[in-house]
């Protein structure tokens, strides 16, 4: 017999589509609270969480929680000790947004490239001396070769570009059997048309592309964000696009407290690059099967799992 357990749910995409959520509503009470933590967070057995962070006064005021989903493929807004501190599983949704972030930055590479905005509905009198850039003889690099990035990699190389390569460890079979080159940050940089980040947020990359990073970038390049905002000094970015340094940006982000989108060289969306209709769909039931088995009885490490609880 199925416990009625509490669960509580706040990524915004999910609070605005609750049939989403059915299959665990029928045995579950389901509470929903977009993008904000209760204070009574004592109430809840299971969290399926956004964006939002949960620390360790968090995990102190949740003393019933007994499992976390991160509904998304980063975790660095969740404290991983404090979690097994409590005996609180964490799990999160990896792999599910390859296709439909790699997609985005084909899209939107695409689209900065050609300049397609610019044409855009305009009469060809005005546009009689326009030409489109060529795509297929730039050079892309991948900084970050995990599941998106790998793919990122191998899309722009079947479609004739150079392709190189930065990782933070050896990544030397993968790069091998792609036929892509691993290479410095800084060559990455420097030699690349397009660059576009597919990294995990933590200590060590906050904040990786700052004033120098954005100085060894190829005057002109197009820079891609699809990762974290974290990832990028905003006040660098910005000198980087008012000086004409930097061709244009693509950001899956918006800042606090800088209007990136004032820039007529950018192409800026609010962290959706993931939400494609298959990866919801994916995501979603990921999610429910989850839990359901969590609380059906399955022992840990669940599927997916990231701490030791």
């Amino acid at each position: 017999m199925i416990v009625p357990k509490r669960i509580l749910v706040t990524p915004a995409s999910l609070c605005a589509d609750r049939d989403l959520l059915s299959p665990l509503a029928a045995f579950h009470s389901i509470e929903y609270s977009a993008q904000h933590l209760p204070s009574d967070l004592d109430r809840y057995s299971a969290l399926i969480l956004g964006n939002e962070t949960f620390d360790r006064e968090s995990f102190r005021a949740a003393r019933n929680l007994r499992i976390i989903v991160r509904y998304g493929v980063t975790f660095h807004n969740v404290d991983l000790r404090a979690a097994a501190d409590h005996n609180v599983v964490v799990t999160h949704c990896p792999q599910i947004a390859t296709t439909s972030v790699s997609e985005y930055v084909l899209a939107t590479s695409l689209l900065m490239i050609k300049q397609l905005n610019h044409v855009n509905k305009r009469p060809s009198r005005e546009l009689t001396e326009f030409k489109f850039a060529d795509f297929s003889n730039k050079s892309f690099g991948v900084i970050g070769l995990g599941n998106i990035g790998e793919r990122v990699a191998r899309t722009m190389q079947a479609l004739g570009l150079r392709v190189l390569i930065y990782n933070r460890s050896d990544k030397s079979p993968t790069c091998d059997k792609l036929g892509v080159t691993q290479t410095t940050l800084e060559r990455v940089l420097q030699y690349s048309d397009i660059v576009s980040v597919h990294l995990t947020l933590n200590d060590e990359t906050r904040g990786l592309m700052g004033h120098g990073q954005f100085k060894h970038m190829r005057a002109g390049a197009l820079f891609i964000n699809t990762s974290q905002a974290g990832l990028v000094d905003p006040a660098a970015l910005a000198v980087a696009l008012e000086s004409g340094h930097l061709g244009g940006v693509v950001s899956d982000f918006t800042y606090p407290g800088f209007d990136l989108a004032a820039y007529p060289n950018s192409f800026v969306t609010p962290h959706i690059s993931s939400r494609s209709i298959l990866s919801t769909t994916q995501k979603v039931a990921l999610v429910v099967d989850t839990i359901r088995d969590y609380f059906n009885g399955s022992k840990p490490p669940l599927p997916n799992q990231i701490n030791p609880a």
